[in-house]
């Protein structure tokens, strides 16, 4: 009988124990799988969010620098303009030819490192070809910079029959920015740089103009001209490059 009762007391210890064992077990696994709560800096931090934090038109970041839209494209040709860019006559060509089309009688040089393409304007003698574009984030009442780069170049003009004969160059290019407030009856800031192209034919020139940007600021824009000689009756094509770095900030103005 004492037999007896020690076996079954022993049973009863083991069960217990086991029972024990997997109550722990599953509440190790409950553990595991309890979600932990979202980091609230990284939940809250706006930067952290798709996009990061809006800014205005008219507003000016640190880590904004790009206030121009380049003047390049993959494709060239006629009629057809960087993003954000507009004109009447031409639109984009190589560092080979005219558009797609025609080829420079002389190849010009890459304007910037890495740049192969840029808008060309047509010209005539009583309508210059235009190009322009809406500056972007400038700051109300500063003062910036732009460089840009300039040429004229020139195509196998054909003429009757078989004669054929170099087309004329452009005699200059002007540079003109536009700055608009928001406020009714606020004078419109103006700047303006003619580029002369004299003895200076198939090669790229380096130029600035500088301009300040109206109070409470509404929209800024660029715009090139092409000119032709005094008198010259057939088109000229003039060649603008712009970059999309070419803008620096020189600060606030009183």
């Amino acid at each position: 009988m004492k037999m007896k009762l020690q076996t079954k007391l022993s049973a009863s210890i083991v069960a217990a124990s086991f029972s024990a064992l997997l109550f722990m077990s599953s509440c190790s696994k409950d553990d595991a799988l309890t979600p932990q709560p979202e980091s609230a800096g990284l939940k809250d931090d706006a930067n952290m969010r798709a996009g990061g934090p809006e800014l205005s038109n008219n507003s000016l970041s640190l880590n904004v620098t790009e206030h121009v839209f380049p003047t390049t494209i993959d494709q060239p040709g006629k009629g057809k303009f960087p993003i954000w860019w507009q004109g009447n006559d031409y639109g984009t060509s190589s560092t080979q030819s005219l558009g797609n089309d025609l080829r420079w009688l002389t190849p010009l040089v890459q304007p910037q490192p890495n740049v192969e393409t840029f808008i060309t304007l047509k010209n005539y003698q009583f309508n210059m070809g235009w190009a322009k574009s809406d500056l972007t984030k400038l700051a109300s009442n500063h003062k910036y910079r732009l460089t840009f780069y300039a040429s004229t170049s020139s195509v196998q003009d054909v003429l009757s029959g078989s004669l054929s004969a170099a087309s004329p160059y452009a005699k200059a290019i002007i540079a003109e920015v536009t700055s608009k407030s928001l406020d009714l009856g606020a004078p419109i800031k103006h700047s303006s740089k003619t580029i002369s192209f004299v003895d200076k034919k198939d090669q790229w020139i380096t130029a600035t103009i500088e301009f300040t940007t109206a109070s409470n600021l509404k929209s800024t824009e660029i715009k090139f001209y092409g000119k032709s000689p005094d008198g010259e009756v057939k088109p000229t094509y003039a060649n603008v490059s712009v970059g999309k770095y070419a803008i620096e900030d020189l600060g606030k103005v009183n």
